[in-house]
């Protein structure tokens, strides 16, 4: 018959009975205890993940050009009547608008519907990643 389990605490070869031990502890029959361990390391890998992600986003070449091209439509307020931007619908062709022109508008418009997109999934990892990190540090 096995020992019990308050037995093989005291006993000092309770570390190396492999069903009493779990990472190089003693592991009481608590069924919380088995949860937890797996449930932290799964919500800190996903928040690495999701930091990844974010990264990857802010980085992305796309992204970039959009913020960079609303911030030229935006501050663009004095000099040439005609401002040079890459196409919202082609990127790597460049358009000319005159500024203050409808056609303008039009274009600030667009950049800021395609930001959107990536501000809507930034937004979304940050709320992901913050209801991990109230769940891991409550």
């Amino acid at each position: 018959m096995k020992p019990s389990l308050a037995e093989n605490r005291d006993s000092p070869t309770h570390e190396t009975d492999p069903d009493t031990t779990k990472h190089g502890g003693y592991i009481s029959h608590d069924t919380h205890i088995y949860t937890m361990a797996p449930t932290r390391r799964t919500s800190l890998n996903r928040i690495m993940q999701i930091e990844q992600e974010i990264k990857n986003i802010k980085t992305n070449t796309t992204y970039q050009q959009i913020l960079n091209n609303i911030k030229i439509m935006d501050t663009l307020t004095r000099g040439s009547r005609n401002i040079d931007v890459a196409s919202p619908d082609d990127m790597d062709k460049t358009i000319t608008v005159r500024r203050r022109s409808q056609e303008a508008k039009d274009v600030a418009e667009t950049y800021t519907q395609n930001l959107k997109k990536y501000s809507s999934r930034l937004q979304k990892l940050r709320d992901e990643k913050a209801v991990l990190q109230k769940q891991l540090f409550k």
